[in-house]
């Protein structure tokens, strides 16, 4: 949906879209183990059946012009929109389980910034090509707890530095995907104004 209204002095241009989001406890088949019913309707404690479960939401973004909106300015609105939500998820969203340390066993979400994703490359790929100069132990600053102590990793191996890298690198990859899916389903007659 995109709507133009006209300002004292400008215009403002206003798309709303939907957000197809995923659904935490989903499985590896997508499903979400949901209270089976029995026949009168409720669940029967410790009984699950599975069910297809989408949760959407409404991302809406306000620009001002100084010139009366088109529908081209309108669905482009909402691809940069996608590409900023895309890059905000890549920025925060990594997870990562704590192997070793006081931290061990505790999940916490990865700063990938670029800074941060060319560090981790350039450490992965200098222990893969001179093994006999990068030592391990190796620790790395991973996150921030919530009271902005650093938490650390230490890699014992190249073996857990790779799976942490590559882990990235497909949660990278996944993020895009569906950004790219998101843009693939827009459809120009949404956005007519």
């Amino acid at each position: 949906m995109a709507t133009a209204t006209k300002g004292r002095n400008c215009w403002f241009l206003t798309v709303c879209y939907d957000i197809q989001e995923e659904t935490p406890a989903a499985n590896a088949a997508g499903t979400v183990a949901a209270p089976a019913a029995n026949a009168a309707g409720t669940a029967a404690e410790g009984e699950t059946s599975e069910c297809d479960v989408t949760l959407y939401s409404f991302e809406c973004v306000t620009v001002r012009m100084n010139r009366k909106p088109t529908s081209e300015d309108a669905l482009k609105l909402v691809i940069e929109d996608i590409n900023k939500l895309t890059d905000e998820k890549i920025l925060n969203g990594y997870e990562w389980t704590i192997l070793h340390g006081a931290d061990a066993g505790k999940t916490v979400k990865v700063w990938l910034s670029k800074e941060n994703q060319n560090n981790f490359k350039a450490k992965h790929d200098a222990a893969l090509v001179y093994p006999e100069i990068v030592t391990f132990p190796m620790t790395y600053k991973v996150s921030e707890d919530d009271s902005g102590k650093a938490v650390y990793e230490v890699f014992e191996s190249i073996q857990e530095l790779a799976q942490f890298y590559l882990g990235g690198l497909a949660y990278i990859e996944q993020c895009y995907g569906a950004g790219w899916q998101m843009k693939d389903s827009l459809k120009a007659e949404d956005y007519v104004l």
